[in-house]
């Protein structure tokens, strides 16, 4: 599954953008959830 990204999700890039990383982080939060159910 490709999720949406809004910025570098690189943590160690120049441009590195939180909301990106914060998303991806609850898309697998969400995704570890449905699997564990």
């Amino acid at each position: 599954m490709e999720a949406p990204v809004y910025g570098c999700t690189d943590p160690f890039a120049a441009n590195y953008d939180p909301n990106a990383l914060l998303m991806m982080v609850l898309v697998a939060i969400l995704v570890v959830q449905i699997l564990m159910q």
